[in-house]
């Protein structure tokens, strides 16, 4: 970004960094094997991971996952940590917040008090309060939107930074509801989406600015920690008093312990993979609750797997199996999803002749290229569930099934085709 950064480097790479030996990491990471996963954690007793307080999450467009902690800036790739801190760089703090790249694989790191840094293929360039328009030195949020404006979200508010200069955004200048923004996320193009402490959520999209408060909407927390969107395009957000919501542009909806079973109401972060509909959910004290959508929340805490703190910062769905999740107390975690797998397979797999819509789905399915035949639903476990006849009608599934993901099978005389169906 032209006013941003006057130099950009086209190559990246840090120039004074510890790196570590793949012996550290792979001869004793905890890798466990279980009914639904495979477990690996890293800490500082099993690797060369600076810190087992991990604050933030994201992967680059390389694949290489980076990892703030409290004690500096870490990067995993094929299998090897490399640390970059302030004693080997001049990285303005070591207790990291917030990590994107841009389209060229430069990194923006977001710290706590000390603004933030981005590295311009030799050393780093600091942003703080003393030298740019940045409202606050502590950085909690950082992303690129699809016209690569950055945005930043900080405990004085948001800033929006373009090749025409810093936008910042508070309580004294816009409609925004509070000053300490947790997570600002983009769902459709265009629509920009900033979760706040005490000050709900507001959208902006272009111009124009819609604020989402409890004493306006149908918003229960007026606290948003994270955000993702679904297929249909509904956006998703935790919050840590009111579980997990979604809102269709037009109603709201929660899970919470009084209307299911999911096992608390304080959640903290959020990933959903819209390739299974599966949804990834971090918590402060029931660890990694994984929804498939039905009326059964998994939870995996220290008691019922390796999980080394149910206390749970920040997740990043690596692909639709492998998913990171960063801890308190306990260090990164990564879990791999053998359910997920299997539903990825089946998709994958579908005939292209077949078709079930709409999917994701709320009460009816249609089906094409099968105008005659037998339709089975198994659940994830493989359990038939409903067996119904296919004719030019549309199948009213609701009557039949709860919500959640399923396998569907159509056998259409000496033909069969198999694809995943949610209901929603």
């Amino acid at each position: 970004m032209r006013t941003l950064i006057a130099s950009v480097a086209h190559v990246f790479s840090f120039c004074r960094m510890r790196f570590l030996a793949a012996l550290s990491t792979v001869w004793f990471s905890f890798s466990v094997g279980y009914t639904q996963g495979t477990w690996v954690v890293y800490n500082v007793q099993n690797s060369l991971l600076p810190d087992n307080t991990i604050r933030c999450l994201h992967k680059d467009a390389d694949g290489a996952l980076w990892v703030g902690t409290d004690n500096g800036l870490a990067k995993f790739e094929n299998g090897l940590f490399t640390v970059t801190d302030s004693s080997n760089s001049n990285l303005p703090s070591n207790q990291i917040r917030s990590i994107t790249t841009d389209t060229i694989g430069q990194i923006y790191v977001g710290t706590m008090q000390a603004g933030m840094a981005t590295f311009n293929g030799d050393s780093f360039d600091v942003f703080n309060t003393q030298n740019s328009q940045l409202p606050d030195d502590n950085v909690r949020a950082l992303i690129f939107d699809e016209t690569q404006s950055l945005w930043m979200g900080t405990v004085g508010g948001a800033v929006q930074v373009t090749d025409e200069g810093w936008s910042v955004y508070n309580i004294s200048n816009s409609p925004i509801g509070g000053n300490n923004i947790n997570k600002i996320f983009e769902g459709n193009t265009g629509v920009v989406w900033i979760g706040t402490v005490n000050g709900g959520i507001a959208k902006k999209e272009g111009n124009q600015w819609t604020i989402y408060k409890n004493n306006n909407s149908g918003l229960a927390d007026n606290t948003v920690l994270d955000f993702a969107t679904d297929l249909a395009g509904d956006l998703w957000f935790t919050t840590p008093a009111q579980g997990i919501g979604r809102f269709n542009g037009n109603t709201w909806q929660y899970r919470i312990t009084a209307n299911s079973n999911i096992p608390t109401n304080s959640l903290t972060a959020l990933q959903l993979s819209k390739n299974t509909g599966i949804k990834y959910i971090g918590s402060t004290d029931k660890g990694i609750i994984r929804w498939d959508n039905s009326l059964v929340f998994d939870s995996f805490t220290v008691v019922n797997s390796p999980m080394p703190d149910n206390y749970v910062t920040c997740l990043l769905l690596y692909n639709d199996t492998t998913l990171y999740a960063g801890t308190q107390s306990g260090g990164l975690v990564k879990f791999i999803d053998t359910s997920a797998a299997k539903l990825v397979g089946l998709n994958n797999a579908a005939n292209s002749k077949f078709n079930v819509f709409p999917n994701p789905a709320e009460s009816v399915l249609y089906f094409t290229g099968a105008n005659k035949g037998t339709a089975i639903f198994q659940d994830v476990f493989g359990r038939m569930v409903l067996e119904t006849a296919i004719t030019n009608n549309p199948v009213m599934i609701d009557k039949y099934l709860s919500k959640g993901i399923y396998i569907v099978t159509v056998s259409t005389g000496n033909e069969q085709y198999s694809c995943k169906v949610v209901l929603q």
